[in-house]
């Protein structure tokens, strides 16, 4: 099978190193799209912060396209315009048209082609995921739900746009069948009201072998990933100086992919203000940050943004329990006693919990070897083989599709 993957990815995120994950593990080499701007920030940021890895693999896969335009929309919309007819005109080869994220300006170049395609949904479009959850409208939940995630209120003709999004997504996305790397992603577009057919891929991620297997226990607390505010950074801090009020000054260090300078300048801030110590290293290498995981008693994730949480399983390969938020991605992912689950912005209870593996080396010791058994069936070979069959099994069900489709119009079959 020859699938043609169109991406833009070019971060660290946990979604775009998932898509060279499965990718690059594919029984075939896939053929990869991506334009010259987003091919040029992922080169550079893999070798400045990823010790290089999936740089060849990059290399010798892609067809570099002309660069997207960001910020002019027409602009962006002749760009689509463009690749949709290259693709409809040049590609037809391919058995497959494949868009690795949830963005729906991406897969709408593929709607109405005439040829198989899929996407694969990594968060819910729009909103990104559900951290709150109550019983309200599609309007409302998109309005609690931005304002948890970013501390923002979304005046009202914004949040008009965030729920066209979405039903634009359910328009795009309907009559074909749309890949999910969660079950939490499909259970919140019901939420949401959106109606489009969602597979779920088991195993949807995969995690590395924790390369450390450190007694040394230095470390108290640790938070890593992208240092945003939907992944509760600044939680992080609060949660911090609540154990400093139960008398345990912790060491607490944070870690990650730095998106934005000026949320590092904020979060230095913030400890001082708040007269607590956190070592905050922005930008470490991959081999500095797991020495870190594997050296840290409990891993505080106060995330309000995650469809899956790959820096859990990270955590949990490690043999590091975490403390974590009570969402759809906790909830549906991650049923072991290592992932203790607390009520969303409940501060206390994160800290007590915390405090209590601080404390408690036996209990730690335990559930880091129960997490880091849980994380023996998340192997990157067989989410890249479930991947590989679920897109197969799509482009035939396309072909059958299509053949009743021309037979019923009278034509007759060869």
């Amino acid at each position: 099978m020859d699938v043609a993957v169109f991406t833009v990815a070019s971060t660290l995120s946990g979604g775009h190193l998932r898509i060279l994950n499965a990718l690059s593990r594919y029984p075939k080499r896939p053929t990869l799209f991506i334009p010259r701007n987003y091919y040029d920030v992922l080169l550079h940021t893999l070798e400045r912060f990823y010790e290089g890895q999936f740089v060849d693999f990059i290399k010798n896969n892609t067809i570099v396209l002309p660069p997207r335009p960001l910020t002019n929309p027409i602009a962006a919309l002749l760009y689509m315009r463009y690749l949709r007819a290259a693709f409809k005109r040049d590609f037809h080869y391919y058995d497959i048209f494949y868009v690795p994220h949830e963005h729906t300006d991406l897969a709408m170049m593929f709607k109405g082609i005439n040829h198989p395609w899929t996407a694969l949904l990594q968060l819910t479009p729009a909103i990104g995921s559900l951290a709150y959850e109550g019983d309200r409208s599609p309007m409302e939940l998109i309005a609690n739900n931005y304002r948890i995630q970013s501390g923002i209120r979304l005046p009202q003709f914004m949040l008009s746009e965030k729920l066209i999004e979405l039903k634009l997504a359910e328009a795009v996305f309907k009559g074909t069948t749309i890949l999910s790397v969660s079950r939490s992603i499909r259970y919140e577009l019901k939420r949401l009201g959106i109606n489009i057919r969602v597979k779920p891929l088991d195993p949807g991620v995969g995690v590395d072998d924790c390369p450390l297997s450190l007694n040394k226990k230095d470390i108290d607390a640790v938070f890593f990933g992208r240092l945003i505010p939907g992944k509760g950074i600044f939680e992080f801090l609060h949660v911090i100086k609540k154990l400093k009020a139960m008398g345990l000054n912790p060491m607490a260090v944070m870690a990650g992919h730095p998106e934005k300078e000026s949320y590092v300048r904020e979060l230095r801030v913030k400890a001082s203000n708040m007269g607590i110590e956190v070592d905050i290293r922005p930008g470490v290498e991959r081999s500095e940050l797991m020495n870190l995981v594997s050296r840290s008693k409990v891993f505080i994730y106060p995330t309000k943004l995650d469809s899956v949480g790959m820096v859990v399983l990270e955590a949990l390969n490690c043999g590091v329990p975490v403390v974590t938020h009570d969402i759809p991605a906790t909830r549906f992912n991650f049923k072991t006693k290592a992932v203790i689950r607390v009520p969303l912005r409940d501060v206390d209870s994160m800290a007590s919990a915390a405090a209590y593996l601080i404390k408690n080396d036996d209990e730690r010791i335990r559930l880091g070897l129960i997490g880091k058994r849980f994380t023996a069936k998340y192997d990157w070979s067989a989410v890249a083989i479930t991947e590989w069959e679920a897109l197969r099994s799509i482009a035939n069900n396309w072909s059958i599709i299509k053949e009743k489709e021309y037979n019923g119009l009278g034509v007759p079959s060869n």
